[in-house]
């Protein structure tokens, strides 16, 4: 877990670069998203199910874009926040929060902020970007998109 300050810190990171609305219901993506970012809706995906297939698409693409050793930013707004190593966390228990949204805003970030996730739970949507966007992409071909950046 994250210290308060070092909380801090990465929030206030977080809002000079990726400049987050926290509404319930923002204009799409709700973040100010690097290129190529590509914001879905999960609408149909709020279940055990979907947070299943996301959790197995996206936990172990982020073990492939981590190198050993190093970790990822795990925020969930307005609740504790952590600095993982995505090799240690084998199984779902081991994560401190899901992937998708349940309620709370949540980004899986690399330490650059040039990639990751943000879930947002009142448009109930999934913005990823940076090279994250193209390693998940095909997967994800069938999801309907809500937002996209290609610059």
């Amino acid at each position: 877990m994250l210290t308060a300050e070092d909380e801090n810190l990465v929030w206030e990171r977080v809002e000079t670069v990726l400049r987050p609305a926290f509404n319930w219901y923002d204009d799409v993506p709700g973040i100010l998203a690097p290129a190529p970012s590509r914001t879905y809706t999960i609408t149909t995906h709020y279940s055990p199910e979907g947070q299943a297939f996301f959790a197995e698409l996206l936990r172990p693409t982020f073990c492939r874009m981590v190198p050993s050793g190093q970790r990822i930013l795990v925020l969930d707004w307005q609740h504790p926040c952590y600095s993982v190593g995505p090799h240690l966390l084998v199984t779902d228990t081991h994560w401190p929060i899901p992937v998708l949204p349940d309620g709370d805003h949540y980004f899986f970030l690399d330490d650059s902020f040039r990639w990751g996730t943000y879930g947002h739970p009142g448009q109930q949507s999934l913005c990823i970007f940076g090279p994250l966007l193209p390693q998940v992409e095909n997967e994800l071909r069938d999801f309907p998109v809500l937002w996209e950046s290609t610059k």
